[in-house]
């Protein structure tokens, strides 16, 4: 997870990738792919290992994260 997080806070490159996914939602309500993949090259392959074999995720996003439309 310290991919993830660093001191508690979001990596830039992480927060960089939520905001642009994010405001492409906001902006054209409508799914920018680049920055949706970016997104989920940054935040969830790091995370694939550890979740695998889940069938749930409890996701309670934070800072950039708060932005982006999970579910």
């Amino acid at each position: 997870m310290d991919t993830v997080l660093k001191d508690g806070h979001v990596l830039p490159k992480i927060a960089d990738a939520a905001e642009r996914f994010a405001q492409s939602m906001r902006d054209q309500r409508n799914d920018d792919r680049a920055a949706r993949d970016a997104l989920a090259k940054d935040l969830l392959e790091p995370l694939a290992p550890a979740l695998a074999g889940s069938s749930r995720w409890l996701v309670i996003p934070d800072a950039a994260l708060w932005g982006v439309p999970l579910g």
